[in-house]
């Protein structure tokens, strides 16, 4: 019965603690069993527990001599088995989030992910130092492993890292690991706070009004997006602050600060959507492991996109209609914010339709630019500010009906842009496009990267003599080869400089 209590206490304190870390970053755990017993009794213990995290025991055994209910539990792993449960451990998005052991995968297993070790057997030396390597393995965001020791063996701990750290691992033991963790939380939250200025501060108590809290949501991104070095300040702080909270966050006394956390994540993800160009994922896997907190906090005010809460619905070209235009100048709340964001809606969908590297798009964009310096320098007013960008809108709009009646992906109207801005004449539209629809298909086949380098002469060729031999195969004139050959490879150089960074539609 005694041992029942213990597993039970060490269960219920083991999955609350894997819990409140998990709320800020994704990673999987270890736990490390003096015996086989021991692992069979942790495991149904953490199981008896409601909405507990999937958890497996990995150990051998011997068929004959153990527990029935050991194999029967899938207890007793066969090595294709335990390689089945690695593979899960090693994907972060499989359920699959604790294993418990005694001896296995204290060497040679390598799970990027898991990110915390649990010990309740009494452990030194070498084998110590290679259990924390287990968890200490680079990974995303994950900038060291978290060991959380339950059997006493503080001194064995320290020892061991200093090793592992000698050994060229990383890691710096302490006996006031919270305490020191705590404070330096409460530093990277007071320099995000002193940035922000303090007429923002009562945002983080203002859930009750949801009103006056997108108000002031609002005011706080537009402070931010204003200036350029403020955005990646305040994306530097935010990311330290982050850091330091998912070490944290398990501890109650952290719990008062998860508002005010959830509310810089929001104002961080508002900011990633605004600076991200389109077509481009605003999470990348560098930033997978960092969880939100808004799930459990911010969303229940039920706050709007950033967009939406200026009167932006949909930050698409498609919103910018005459009565969109026409209501945007009689209504002057957020005026800066609001034209901020819709000169990134007009940017996107230069980029997206015309490429910022064409000339058609780099003439969009230079004159959409003169435009707004014009006016904030308040040589042209509001109206006629509205003027240009209808203008702009039923350029690009001209040019999507041109892409869709021929027929055309992003990067063949790309290459049909940079051929009609200078002979608009000179060819059949459906002939052109045609053209450049196997010129596309033949040059990004024989695309490899740094192509444009003097020392990959040899696959330049390669792409020049495929266009030629297209270019021949469509019995062009002499005079119309000279035209588009020149054209086509230099804005295939311009277009796929970044190979393969760029050059595929999407």
């Amino acid at each position: 019965m005694c041992f029942l209590f213990q597993d039970n206490a060490l269960a219920k304190d083991l999955v609350e603690h894997f819990k409140a870390r998990r709320k800020t970053i994704s990673g999987k755990a270890m736990v490390v069993c003096m015996s086989r017993e021991n692992c069979v009794r942790l495991y149904d213990a953490i199981k008896s527990i409601p909405d507990s995290p999937e958890v497996k025991v990995v150990m051998t055994g011997n068929l004959s001599k153990d527990p029935a209910e050991w194999s029967r539990d899938g207890h007793i792993t066969t090595k294709q088995q335990r390689d089945t449960i690695k593979a899960r451990m090693k994907d972060l998005d499989d359920p699959l989030q604790i294993v418990i052991v005694r001896d296995m995968w204290l060497t040679g297993t390598d799970i990027p992910c898991m990110d915390t070790l649990y010990i309740d057997k009494p452990m030194n030396g070498h084998s110590l130092m290679q259990a924390i390597a287990r968890v200490n393995r680079v990974f995303s965001d994950k900038e060291g492993g978290l060991i959380v020791d339950y059997i006493g063996i503080g001194a064995e701990l320290r020892e061991a890292t200093r090793n592992y750290t000698k050994a060229g691992g990383t890691g710096n033991p302490t006996e006031d690991l919270n305490e020191k963790a705590v404070s330096l939380f409460k530093k990277k939250l007071e320099d995000i706070q002193n940035f922000i200025p303090s007429k923002f501060h009562k945002i983080y108590k203002n859930y009750s009004n949801p009103i006056e809290f997108e108000d002031l949501l609002t005011e706080m991104f537009g402070y931010i997006i204003e200036e350029e070095n403020r955005i990646q300040t305040f994306l530097e702080l935010e990311y330290a602050l982050a850091g330091t909270y998912s070490l944290v966050s398990h501890l109650k006394e952290i719990s008062l600060y998860e508002d005010e956390i959830a509310i810089y994540q929001l104002i961080r993800n508002q900011v990633r959507k605004y600076k991200t160009p389109p077509n481009r994922k605003t999470e990348d896997e560098r930033n997978k492991a960092i969880r939100n907190l808004l799930d459990r906090s911010i969303s229940s005010s039920e706050v709007k996109d950033i967009f939406a809460m200026v009167g932006i619905p949909t930050p698409d070209v498609s919103i910018i209609t005459d009565d969109f235009l026409r209501d945007f100048q009689k209504d002057k709340k957020h005026e800066d914010l609001r034209l901020k964001l819709l000169e990134k809606i007009l940017y996107d969908a230069i980029h997206v339709r015309l490429g910022v590297k064409t000339n058609r798009g780099k003439s969009f964009k230079d004159l959409l630019e003169a435009t707004l310096k014009r006016y904030h320098a308040r040589e042209i007013s509001l109206s006629e500010l509205i003027a240009r960008i209808k203008e702009t809108r039923d350029k690009l709009n001209r040019d999507e009906k041109t892409r869709n009646e021929l027929g055309l992906t992003p990067e063949e109207l790309s290459f049909y842009e940079a051929i009609t801005y200078q002979a608009e004449k000179s060819f059949d539209n459906q002939f052109l496009a045609d053209i450049l629809k196997e010129v596309v298909r033949v040059v990004k086949a024989k695309l490899k990267p740094d192509w444009t380098e003097d020392y990959k002469e040899q696959v330049r060729a390669g792409v020049e003599n495929a266009v030629k031999l297209v270019l021949r195969k469509k019995g062009l004139q002499e005079e119309q080869f000279l035209f588009l050959y020149p054209r086509i490879i230099e804005h295939a150089k311009v277009l796929y400089h970044d190979y393969p960074l760029t050059g595929t539609d999407g």
